[in-house]
């Protein structure tokens, strides 16, 4: 049954176009189950203007807590936005396409079902991290070659992929310190937030996906 509360609040949003007005139709997903909190709270944590305004003046989780709190999925796909962000510079650069392919296989762990699907995936992750690190490991001899940072952000990137829980968030943070070290990283982490907050606003209810990103 629709909820006339919800429906209004999307109906003068999508009128308005307003801050004021999408915060309230996030706050109704969210009073009916269609939004979780913690995505609210971590587009809040990537400065979304609605997101914020919805936690107003409440004690927010940081930004790797809220993702923690939604699972590796979670992580794994916000280091696949960086991954895309990076890629259009690289490929205008470059004619190798391993970076693009490790980007492949992390779409596909995260749009493949849970089991025997990705099992298959996370080992094909895992050669091609062991093919690679000797190129990763050149980061260590020269911090400026971006060709080496690059393929040691997309390495750290698939290993995510296998880690068990408890070496996941370590993981995920040297993801972020490694995309915080290349080329033009602000506008990276800029990109990536982006692309990110319109999944996190839109994983609930997939036909809603905000019209308004000029944040």
């Amino acid at each position: 049954m629709s909820d006339e509360r919800l429906r209004e609040a999307e109906r003068r949003w999508r009128e308005t176009g307003s801050i004021e007005d999408e915060a309230e139709l996030l706050r109704q997903r969210v009073r009916t189950g269609e939004l979780p909190l913690a995505h609210v709270a971590a587009a809040a944590r990537l400065d979304y203007p609605a997101a914020a305004m919805v936690l107003d003046n409440e004690s927010a989780p940081s930004f790797e807590e809220c993702l923690a709190s939604m699972g590796k999925a979670a992580q794994i796909r916000f280091g696949l936005c960086l991954a895309r962000a990076a890629l259009p510079r690289w490929e205008s650069n470059h004619t190798d396409r391993r970076p693009r392919e490790c980007v492949l296989v992390v779409e596909r762990w995260l749009s493949g079902a849970p089991g025997q699907e990705r099992d298959l995936i996370r080992r094909e992750a895992r050669l091609l991290c062991t093919r690679l690190l000797n190129v990763a490991n050149a980061a260590a001899a020269d911090a400026q070659n971006e060709e080496a940072i690059v393929f040691q952000f997309v390495v750290a990137l698939l290993s995510l992929i296998w880690q068990d829980k408890r070496e996941t968030r370590s993981g995920f943070m040297k993801v972020m310190t490694i995309a915080s070290g290349m080329p033009d990283g602000g506008r990276l982490t800029a990109a990536a937030a982006g692309e990110f907050v319109e999944w996190l606003l839109s994983y609930a209810h997939g036909s809603l996906v905000a019209e308004h990103r000029a944040w």
